[in-house]
């Protein structure tokens, strides 16, 4: 192999294989050569480009921004919610086993202390803080961290990580990154970060979008570089826990996808990814990234017996497609144990 056609793992150093060179990131003019790791089965782009200024726009953009948007909805609608916990882990995964991860914790130790870090808006400290949850929400973002303050009160910190540890070292139960850790530059660095806000025995919930799922040769299905830098695996996840010394493991979505049968469709032979870049060369939404603000999403109210009934019939009836489908197109993959998002559990040993 030429140098081209390989280099070593920023996660790992071991040796990356090439999979796809002139890979069109998030902006459209921006252009990466995506590799993969065997070793700790991670894949990452180079080269390394800030991403600052693509923050900066969809922090400002936020409503209109394919995939962020849905999170500008959860932040106006979680406080008209009767349990607004409830109604964020009936609607995505993350959330969801960070509930479960949380809930076996709790029942080890009452009230454990709890930090967000990467809170962003804050609507998930909110959620958990009205679950009865003692917890703080850290962001970087000022403007975020004002969102969240004037939104649902002085629960927030604007601050730096590896700012923050040094005031505040062994003091958390508990800390949590949703759909953080596949932004950061170094995520070995970060990791031992907040392993140092951790009292012994704490544990940090990390969820990320699970590599672990697609086969090896999708090239990438998530977020367009430099946005995502890492596509995470559950290999990933035990090498980052191997480094550090923390016990590892996964939360299972086999209850959440019960509830809500989903599928994943496997295109096999089309290495490119499904997605398409959201900034144009002038710093305007790609045309064809532009989508409408989607209306408002209706506040959950208790649902009568008949509709409950209704609902469980629909979702055994999706169910029962699905597995159908399956055995005709083997190409399917039915979300199980194991889903479209990582639900890892570190544990600082004593």
């Amino acid at each position: 192999m030429n140098s081209q056609q390989e280099a070593a793992c920023t996660l790992c150093k071991g040796s990356a294989r090439l999979l796809q060179e002139n890979f069109i990131g998030y902006k459209v003019d921006m252009h990466f050569s995506i590799y993969q790791c065997d070793h700790c089965n991670t894949s990452f782009p180079l080269p390394l480009v800030d991403a600052n200024e693509i923050y900066d726009f969809i922090y400002k953009n936020g409503a209109r921004v394919p995939a962020y948007d849905r999170y500008w909805q959860y932040f106006k609608q979680v406080k008209h919610q009767a349990n607004p916990l409830a109604y964020l882990t009936a609607r995505e995964e993350a959330y969801w086993g960070i509930q479960q991860a949380l809930k076996e914790i709790s029942t080890a130790k009452q009230q454990p202390t709890i930090l967000e870090v990467g809170c962003g808006l804050g609507y998930l400290t909110y959620a958990l803080k009205t679950d009865g949850y003692t917890i703080k929400g850290l962001d970087i973002s000022n403007e975020a961290i004002q969102n969240a303050r004037q939104h649902f009160g002085d629960h927030y910190i604007c601050d730096n990580l590896f700012s923050y540890v040094n005031e505040h070292a062994g003091e958390y139960d508990v800390i949590i990154l949703t759909e953080v850790i596949e932004h950061v530059n170094d995520p070995i660095a970060f990791i031992k970060t907040i392993a140092a806000l951790l009292k012994k025995g704490g544990k940090a919930i990390v969820t990320t979008p699970n590599k672990s799922l697609v086969p090896q040769d999708i090239t990438w299905d998530t977020e367009l570089p430099p946005v995502h830098q890492w596509w995470f695996s559950e290999d990933s996840m035990q090498y980052i826990a191997n480094q550090l010394n923390l016990n590892l493991h996964f939360v299972s979505y086999e209850s959440f996808y019960q509830n809500n049968p989903k599928e994943y469709i496997v295109k096999r032979g089309k290495k490119k990814s499904f997605r398409i870049p959201v900034i144009d060369e002038n710093w305007q939404f790609y045309s064809h990234a532009l989508k409408n603000v989607p209306a408002e999403a209706s506040s959950d109210s208790a649902p009568t017996p008949a509709a409950s009934e209704a609902s469980a019939f629909k979702k055994g009836f999706k169910r029962t497609l699905l597995q159908l489908k399956a055995l005709v197109k083997p190409s399917t993959i039915i979300c199980g144990e194991r889903g479209n998002t990582l639900c890892a559990v570190y544990e600082k040993k004593d």
